[in-house]
């Protein structure tokens, strides 16, 4: 499941990074994503011991919405050749 996942995970920065920068670009998108992944229970755990499960999921809904408001937005990169 892993290589399955990882051709979706690493097609973006590839369109739109060059041979030579997209070591870079993948290092960057790889690191949002650790950071998110560690963070995210680390908040979900303080609204908990704060708050309620409420606050969770509204947390997680906010997120979501957040996370489909920026999917909706990016712009796929379009190759050379099928731009005519």
């Amino acid at each position: 499941m892993l290589g399955i996942g990882f051709a979706g995970y690493s097609a973006y920065p590839m369109g739109l990074a060059t041979k030579g920068t997209y070591p870079t670009a993948f290092g960057i998108v790889n690191s949002v994503g650790q950071i998110g992944g560690a963070c995210a229970p680390l908040a979900v755990g303080l609204l908990l011991d704060s708050y309620s499960w409420t606050s969770v999921f509204m947390y997680m809904l906010g997120t979501s919405l957040l996370c489909l408001l920026l999917l909706i937005s990016v712009v796929e990169p379009i190759a050379q050749g099928a731009k005519k």
